[in-house]
């Protein structure tokens, strides 16, 4: 299920769905660029750095970061 879209710097999809090894649905955001830009990439991977370093109950885990299958 698409949760979220943005159409304005990171281009990002954020989506919720159950996956193999995870007992909950899980939350899964990517960029929607095909070749991002340098920048585009920081960006992105600044945000997971940020949610991963937060601790609250109301703010989902950061669990792992993939870079894209070619």
């Amino acid at each position: 299920m698409k949760l979220y879209e943005t159409n304005k710097t990171n281009k990002t999809i954020v989506y919720k769905r159950k996956i193999d090894g995870f007992t909950d649905e899980v939350i899964i955001k990517f960029l929607k660029t095909e070749n991002p830009t340098e920048q585009q990439l920081n960006r992105f991977y600044h945000e997971y750095d940020i949610t991963n370093q937060l601790k609250s109950k109301y703010i989902r885990k950061a669990i792992k970061k993939t870079p894209k299958k070619q």
